[in-house]
């Protein structure tokens, strides 16, 4: 197993939007098992549990989690809430999951831009400067 420092997460709600959850700390564990799966735990203030109670045990979640360093590009998985503790103020919440290799996130990034009118030059500069800021996800298609 190999755990890394989870700088950021974002959740893809109900509605398709992507939710940046501020994190107090959090830590995603790569188990190397047969079946590639991951553990990821977030310790973040309770009001953001409201964000959760939506998804049951069994539901499928897509998340994104940026590992290590804020400029390393946004991983996406797919994960399903394992575990919720109140501890004080805050909420830890655990996850299991799969990395969602389907797309990246250019591919997503870049449909993103086509979906709003963007071509051409106007095109090319957007997804430049997203890029460079890879932590602005700015919608997903998933529910």
């Amino acid at each position: 197993m190999k755990t890394f420092k989870l700088v950021s997460f974002y959740l893809v709600d109900k509605k398709g939007d992507v939710v940046s959850i501020p994190l107090i700390d959090a830590l995603i564990i790569n188990k190397e098992n047969e079946i590639n799966t991951w553990i990821i735990e977030i310790f973040v203030e309770k009001k953001y549990q409201e964000l959760f109670k939506d998804f049951s045990a069994e539901e499928k979640i897509p998340v994104y989690t940026v590992i290590t360093k804020k400029d390393n590009e946004p991983a996406p998985f797919i994960v399903q809430i394992i575990s919720q503790k109140e501890i004080g103020d805050n909420v830890s919440i655990l996850f299991e999951g799969k990395l969602d290799r389907t797309t990246g996130y250019a591919e997503q990034l870049l449909e993103a831009l086509l979906e709003t009118g963007l071509d051409g030059n106007e095109l090319l500069t957007s997804f430049k400067q997203k890029m460079k800021d890879k932590t602005k996800i700015i919608r997903s298609k998933r529910v």
